[in-house]
């Protein structure tokens, strides 16, 4: 069970007071507050069940996003990263 536990939190929520109605007798009570356990998926337990191993979609974004930035400056900047002239001074278009 304690190597589960990275997979998943453990949640509590607090309900409020309700209004209810007994199907039964059609009756209406009010239901007391109360607290529900409830569980937090993480993202590398629905990383698994979805077949996704390693890295998550996000980190894959982000890689991408990297990799794009990075073709959009060389783009950019190839006209001044342009080599000497064998004299040593810059060429001239």
């Amino acid at each position: 069970m304690a190597g589960l536990k990275r997979y998943w939190a453990e949640v509590i929520y607090l309900k409020d007071e309700r209004r209810g109605r007994n199907p039964a007798t059609a009756e209406y009570i009010m239901l007391p507050a109360r607290k529900i356990l409830s569980f937090k998926w993480s993202g590398k337990l629905k990383d698994r069940m979805n077949g996704r191993r390693g890295r998550s979609w996000v980190s894959e974004k982000f890689i991408c996003g990297i990799f794009i930035s990075f073709i959009a400056l060389t783009i950019l900047f190839i006209p001044v990263l342009q080599p000497m002239s064998p004299g040593g001074s810059k060429s001239t278009i």
